[in-house]
């Protein structure tokens, strides 16, 4: 039996640039071993990108909080209409602080900057 999702992101643009996650703008705080998906609501593709978090700003390297390989190695992934992206958050490994930094960024739209944090 697969874990319950515990959060559906609906992801679109407002305006003419910016990125929207709902809910909380895409952050969250949740158990390892839980799933999160992300759909797209307004018909555009949106690239999901994942880093270590420094305790101040998301860095430039990458980082993957799910059990499975990333469909876009090393940490990326997309949503596009009808093609939710779903991951199982992973138990964070021994010295890492659980929080995972991640953008969302549609080609001519600015970028969306969530934060997840892991419990184990």
């Amino acid at each position: 039996m697969s874990p319950p999702i515990v959060a559906t992101y609906k992801v679109h643009v407002v305006g003419r640039e910016e990125i929207k996650c709902e809910p909380v703008g895409g952050g969250g705080r949740f158990s390892a071993r839980t799933t999160l998906s992300w759909e797209s609501q307004d018909g555009g593709q949106y690239l999901l990108e994942f880093f270590v978090w420094d305790g101040i700003k998301e860095t430039t390297q990458p980082d993957w909080p799910f059990v499975d390989d990333p469909p876009i190695p090393p940490n990326k992934a997309t949503t596009a209409p009808g093609v939710p992206f779903q991951g199982v958050l992973k138990a964070t490994p021994s010295g890492h602080e659980g929080v995972y930094a991640y953008s969302i960024s549609r080609d001519g739209f600015q970028t969306l900057d969530p934060i997840i944090v892991v419990d184990n």
